[in-house]
C-alpha cells in the first residue's frame, strides 16, 4: 500500500504518522508492505487529504459482487463537468510505471 498525506502548515509529523498507522492497522494484514509519505501545502491549512493506493484486494466488502473496470469506475466517481486533462498533478505525478 502507498499512503500519501497532504496537509497544511499546521500538520505535524505525529498527525501524519497517526493517519498512516491507523490505515495500516485497518488493513489487518501482517505481510503487507506499507510505504507512506507526507507533504505540506499551504492550500490545505486546517485539513488533510489522504490518498491510498492498494493492490491485491479481493474482499467483497470493498467491491461488492461485481468488480468494475477502471474506466467505468472513473466515470462513476468523477463529476460529469470535470475535464480530466485539467485535473491537478501536484500530489503525485506518475510519468511511467513499469512492473518487472
Amino acid at each position: 500500500a502507498l499512503i500519501h498525506i497532504c496537509g497544511g502548515n499546521d500538520m505535524t509529523l505525529a498527525e501524519a504518522n497517526s493517519v498512516a498507522k491507523k490505515i495500516s492497522e485497518k488493513m489487518d494484514v501482517n505481510n503487507a508492505m506499507v510505504i507512506w509519505g507526507a507533504r505540506v501545502n499551504d492550500e490545505f491549512d486546517g485539513y488533510l487529504r489522504v490518498m491510498l493506493l492498494i493492490t491485491g484486494i479481493k474482499s467483497p466488502q470493498i467491491f461488492g459482487n461485481k468488480v468494475s473496470s477502471i474506466s467505468s469506475f472513473n466515470e462513476n466517481i468523477l463529476p460529469k463537468n470535470i475535464n480530466e486533462s485539467k485535473l491537478s498533478n501536484d500530489i503525485l505525478n506518475i510519468r511511467e510505471l513499469s512492473i518487472d
